[in-house]
């Protein structure tokens, strides 16, 4: 299935400090769980409020640069779970990833898991997300530590960044790249993402900057089935073992509307 490009909407805002209607930041002991993106910054021009729309789109010759060879994902793709997108985007001054991305999957999680991590009285109105995803190094330097710009996309519009924790949260790591990841690694994380319960899941969306037309994988989507190369080996399977897989979250498929890197 190939990447298809929709028309053209507005950035959506983006919920970078905190899930304020939930409360959901913890204290217990010295453990903080605190909600990050890229290297502890709002994608640009957010100043770690909620952005407005914007007012220029970025096309693919505005994009960042890759490395020779490396072809982007055209901004305002919509991907299937399974599907691959190569995206770049800016940690630092000084650092410009290039990466595969796949989402495999999203669950719905249960949140008996976050007993004693979420506030007291918020975790009735949480809703949980683990998301595994399968991320490949196509650039030409270290990005280790480094968080990719991947949203879990709210019905409202609101995207909600990769939570990250001060301690091993056993259920699902959700933690930034690993130290070293080089040109050519691959790894597979499970990522968490806490949203409110009213507000279901619309995406998995990328957003290196504001203005950007946002990269999405859609849950609702059929999801990408593993293609075969001459030799019978599938070309799609992640591989490697997830980091923290969900051991918490019911069994669900991917396909349809979730009920939930």
């Amino acid at each position: 299935m190939s990447p298809t490009t929709p028309a053209r909407r507005p950035s959506p805002r983006v919920l970078v400090a905190a899930l304020a209607a939930l409360g959901v930041l913890v204290l217990v002991g010295t453990l903080v769980a605190v909600l990050v993106t890229g290297s502890d910054d709002a994608p640009d021009g957010s100043d770690g409020e909620a952005a407005g729309s914007a007012t220029t789109s970025v096309t693919r010759a505005d994009y960042l640069e890759a490395p020779d060879g490396v072809t982007l994902t055209d901004p305002g793709s919509v991907l299937a779970l399974g599907e691959t997108a190569t995206v770049a985007w800016q940690p630092n001054v000084d650092v410009v990833g290039v990466v595969e991305v796949r989402v495999e999957g999203v669950q719905p999680a249960s949140v008996d898991a976050f007993d004693g991590w979420l506030v007291g009285g918020t975790a009735a109105q949480a809703a949980p997300y683990f998301v595994t995803v399968t991320l490949t190094n196509v650039g030409e330097g270290d990005l280790g530590r480094q968080s990719v710009p991947l949203y879990l996309e709210r019905q409202d519009g609101v995207l909600v960044p990769a939570a990250r924790f001060g301690a091993e949260f056993p259920a699902c790591a959700s933690v930034p790249l690993p130290s070293p990841f080089e040109p050519d690694d691959t790894t597979t994380t499970c990522q968490v993402y806490l949203s409110e319960g009213a507000q279901e899941l619309e995406a998995l969306t990328f957003l290196p900057f504001d203005g950007f037309e946002a990269i999405r994988w859609d849950p609702r989507l059929p999801v990408a089935t593993p293609t075969t190369d001459p030799t019978g080996t599938p070309t799609e399977t992640p591989t490697g073992t997830p980091s923290g897989t969900p051991t918490e979250a019911p069994s669900v498929t991917a396909t349809g509307t979730p009920g939930t890197p």
